[in-house]
């Protein structure tokens, strides 16, 4: 919904531009007559405001973007290890219902170290997030 009304806003803003300038054309193509009605002067200044409009959406719209890319979780080291881990798990059982023990006996091999691998990097991540205040003397 956000995103169909920022784009709504910008093609909105890219029709005024584009009248803008199509205004700026015809006086271009028919300079003596514009120049004396002191319509290119409008035309100008219509120019230049819209611009500066169109300017003002855009740096409004990636002011939004960048806070909901700041807002949305990131994710981890960790939780990705943790996933892959429960994926081997799910492999293993289904391999053990299939009767390849081999098989089964290594995915769950591979499940306990990349949970390890994750414990550690939730550590590591945990350390890392820890901001350390300087003591007052």
């Amino acid at each position: 919904m956000k995103n169909d009304q920022e784009r709504t806003e910008l093609l909105q803003q890219i029709d005024k531009l584009l009248t803008a300038v199509d205004s700026m054309q015809t006086c271009l193509e028919a300079p003596e007559a514009t120049n004396a009605d002191g319509s290119f002067d409008i035309a100008r200044t219509n120019l230049r405001i819209t611009a500066n409009e169109a300017a003002q959406v855009v740096e409004r719209q990636r002011g939004a973007q960048e806070q909901r890319e700041k807002s949305r979780p990131k994710v981890t080291l960790a939780t990705s290890l943790l996933a892959g881990a429960e994926a081997s798990e799910w492999q293993a059982n289904k391999l053990k219902t299939n009767g390849d023990e081999a098989g089964a006996r290594q995915a769950s091999e591979h499940a306990v170290t990349l949970r390890r691998m994750a414990s550690e990097a939730a550590i590591t991540e945990r350390r890392q997030s820890m901001h350390l205040v300087p003591t007052i003397d």
